[in-house]
């Protein structure tokens, strides 16, 4: 079991996942948008927030970086108990 400590690392970093999908489903479907549409002034009209999403996305990844590093370091500062339950036959 882990510490509180590195439980919210954990779930930080499985939030920081969440928004990087979302914000890429999102990003696809306004790129789609553009491509499909039949004038091609659209896809232009929307590139400012298809930035937009990417910035966002970068500074996410940046954050889920800095989380994975930590969680990297707690992790060596306090390895889990080993499990001998599988070699005890």
């Amino acid at each position: 079991m882990q510490e509180p400590e590195g439980e919210a690392l954990t779930q930080a970093i499985d939030n920081y996942v969440q928004q990087l999908a979302a914000i890429d489903k999102e990003r696809y479907a306004l790129e789609n948008q553009g491509m499909e549409a039949i004038n091609p002034l659209r896809y232009f009209a929307i590139q400012p927030e298809i930035d937009r999403l990417m910035g966002r996305s970068d500074a996410i990844q940046k954050q889920w970086a800095r989380a994975m590093d930590k969680l990297a370091i707690y992790r060596m500062e306090h390895p889990a108990p080993a499990d001998h339950s599988e070699h005890s036959h």
